[in-house]
């Protein structure tokens, strides 16, 4: 199925590093961030908020150009 969110995540790299650390995926068609559950090189995980199995591990979102490492005040996420 393709996805309909073609927007890439901006993240900082620390928001990158916790959530490498705490197995977060993201999902590729709505962009909500999965937490924990979800193997660094996963694919087609379902998405807990749109239902689509489009979740795929943060480092393999890096590694297919859907995150981009940004700075702080650039970033779309805020986890605490």
């Amino acid at each position: 199925m393709p996805t309909t969110n073609t927007a890439n995540a901006k993240i900082t790299e620390e928001e990158f590093r916790d959530g490498c650390e705490n197995y977060n995926g993201i999902c590729l068609d709505c962009g909500e961030i999965q937490f924990g559950g979800c193997e660094p090189d996963a694919e087609g995980y379902k998405c807990e908020s749109c239902e689509a199995n489009a979740v795929c591990g943060f480092e393999q979102a890096l590694i297919i150009g859907r995150i981009d490492i940004v700075d702080d005040e650039d970033s779309e996420y805020d986890d605490d």
